[in-house]
């Protein structure tokens, strides 16, 4: 008896249509990616930004508000100021 010749195996290879790369799919790469640590920190930041602004923006109102009623205007603060007095008391 002759000894079998020793044959590969062969993979099969499946004919798969090749699919588009979908909007889902970019986000999701992007989610995994370090870009996305970073982003997600610049956004926080700017939150933290708007946040300290709007509430010195009604600080100095109310202030200026009462500051025109009870001291015929003298004694008001600028955005900077209100922001900055906001900052310390949070």
């Amino acid at each position: 008896m002759a000894p079998r010749a020793r044959t590969p195996k062969r993979i099969p290879i499946a004919n798969k249509p090749k699919t588009e790369l979908k909007l889902a799919d970019i986000f999701n790469a992007f989610y995994k990616s370090e870009l996305y640590i970073h982003v997600k920190y610049i956004f926080a930041r700017l939150f933290y930004l708007s946040q300290t602004l709007v509430i010195g923006w009604i600080i100095q109102f109310v202030w200026n508000l009462a500051m025109v009623k009870w001291f015929e205007g003298e004694h008001q603060v600028n955005l900077f100021e209100a922001a900055i007095l906001w900052i310390c008391v949070y």
